[in-house]
């Protein structure tokens, strides 16, 4: 076995680009669907120009283009007619925006409704409380200019949500005439030449050895085992032998464009990660059986590449836009696992212990911050930091944990009040001290339009009620007819009786309710035994 295989020096790499043939899969043509036009004019006029001739598409990427071609164009659809309402967490929606222009204009009643009361109870100068009602006036004033302004800014907000709905309208159109009748895919046709499908007893005869190579993780494909059925279970199989045939035939070296990220594809590093390396089984095998060298390249580092060995003059501003546009698929992957732990309130840890839901996020957070000493993945670390995780206190700030609350609730139609009591006492409300005024402020107030109700940050104690139910029970003769303070628990109730019995054991929790009882009260629940200092 040459050791070379494994590894791709400068050298090596320039006669690759100068003399190999360049294979796409769907998911690095499926992407195209998401640059600008510009992106896709530099592609083409540029880089495809440059490899004219050596372009070649396998049956199997055909089939798995055509197939989830119209999905990926129409799924911009569902991203534009969120912006008028959505269910996720994060924000700029304007459903959102008119949670809080519902809230202001709540609040100018309710004060214009305070301030009326407020003068009627002190406008009689023969009785008291009686005040001057001059500043009361002057604030009345005040208030109408205010209610005017808001009837402006309701105004303008209708007319922002009509302009938005205007241009989502004229998108969603495009996107719509876009299905039936595609630039992109006729111009593939003009660059690219097209493999054969194989023959179905070829196929069922690939399938067969794909079980064994699954069961065993013999890449690729085994990743998409779970995911998918029948045929298509094996469609990476299928792609992967349909490039070796074509890499025998024409006795040419291949370059692999692919976004698909998966470990089945990518040799991974110690961490677990994926390295810039392909399989080394692939490699072996496609050298073993082509007589040829492949290697693998994102879309993204292809372009860049073509630069530097085929001066095809890629200005730096349009690898720039490809790479903010193509933040590694696997790192969306990690960024998506990080937001469902962050929201599900995971203590999530930046180590290599730290696991969530059996996937090492902690090391992939550790990754990063190796990544940034070098000025690499920058971007994916403001990312992370927008999630709200912070690094320092290796955990979601309560600042963003609290604004996470906010929105959840300002964009909730029908919130059950319960949970959002409970999330408010055990996450909110302990981390009071650590939010800005302002924070504190917009949750009242959405609380308060949610719930027709102040938002008190006192956490309700249960004390005093459960003390109000034991003077119940002590003067309840028929229940009681000795008068005890505390008897069984069949008489007193389960609950109340366990209540009761670890007082009269902790002298230090009945010290925080003796301020409820009278000297005499005291004094007989001294007699039977409690603590009482």
């Amino acid at each position: 076995m040459e050791d070379s295989i494994f590894r791709l020096n400068e050298e090596d790499e320039k006669k690759l680009f100068e003399n190999g043939h360049i294979v796409f899969d769907s998911s690095a043509l499926l992407s195209f669907y998401g640059y600008t036009e510009r992106i896709s004019e530099e592609y083409f006029n540029k880089v495809f120009e440059a490899l004219k001739g050596r372009l070649w598409l396998p049956a199997q990427v055909i089939y798995e283009f055509e197939k989830n071609r119209e999905k990926v164009i129409t799924k911009p659809k569902g991203e534009y007619l969120s912006l008028i309402k959505s269910e996720k967490k994060d924000g700029g929606y304007l459903s959102t925006v008119q949670s809080y222009l519902d809230l202001i204009r709540k609040n100018s009643s309710s004060i214009k409704g305070q301030i009326k009361t407020l003068s009627e109870r002190t406008i009689k100068d023969d009785k008291h409380p009686h005040i001057e009602q001059k500043s009361i006036t002057e604030f009345k004033e005040v208030l109408k200019v205010f209610e005017a302004n808001i009837e402006i800014l309701n105004e303008g907000y209708q007319n922002l949500l009509n302009n938005i709905q205007n241009q989502i309208e004229k998108k969603i159109k495009d996107l719509d005439e876009k299905t039936s009748s595609d630039n992109f895919r006729e111009r593939l046709d003009r660059y690219f030449t097209h493999g054969k499908v194989y023959a179905y007893e070829e196929m069922l005869e690939i399938i067969k050895e794909g079980r064994f190579r699954y069961e065993n993780e013999i890449p690729p494909g085994y990743k998409d085992e779970k995911d998918k059925i029948g045929f298509q279970m094996y469609g990476d199989l299928l792609l992967w032998f349909q490039v070796i045939d074509y890499a025998k035939k024409e006795q040419r070296p291949i370059i692999f464009v692919t976004n698909d990220v998966k470990e089945d594809w990518w040799q991974q590093d110690g961490y677990g990660q994926n390295s810039n390396v392909p399989r080394h089984e692939l490699l072996y095998e496609f050298k073993d059986k082509s007589g040829q060298k492949i290697w693998f390249y994102t879309i993204d580092n292809l372009i860049y590449k073509s630069n530097q060995y085929l001066n095809t003059e890629v200005s730096d501003d349009v690898i720039e836009e490809i790479q903010n546009v193509n933040i590694s698929n696997i790192d969306q992957e990690w960024l998506n696992l990080l937001q469902d732990a962050l929201d599900c309130d995971e203590d999530v840890r930046a180590n290599h212990r730290y696991k969530y839901e059996g996937k090492s996020l902690g090391t992939w957070l550790v990754g990063i911050v190796q990544a940034n000493k070098k000025d690499k993945k920058l971007d994916i670390r403001a990312e992370i930091e927008d999630l709200g995780f912070d690094y320092n206190l290796r955990g979601r700030t309560p600042e963003a944990s609290t604004k996470r609350f906010i929105r959840q609730l300002a964009a909730d139609d029908e919130p059950l009040k319960v949970n959002y009591q409970n999330w408010f006492n055990q996450i909110v409300a302990p981390k009071k001290e650590d939010l800005t005024e302002e924070t504190i402020e917009q949750l009242n107030q959405v609380w308060e339009l949610k719930f027709d109700e102040e938002r008190y940050w006192e956490i309700p104690t249960k004390i005093k009620d459960r003390v109000d139910d034991w003077k119940e029970f002590r003067y309840n003769y028929k229940a009681n007819p000795r008068g005890k303070w505390s008897t069984n628990d069949r008489e007193m109730g389960s609950d109340l009786y366990t209540w009761v019995l670890k007082r009269r054991k902790e002298e230090e929790l009945m010290s925080l309710i003796l301020d409820h009882f009278s000297q005499q009260e005291l004094d007989e629940l001294e007699a039977e035994g409690f603590e009482i200092k």
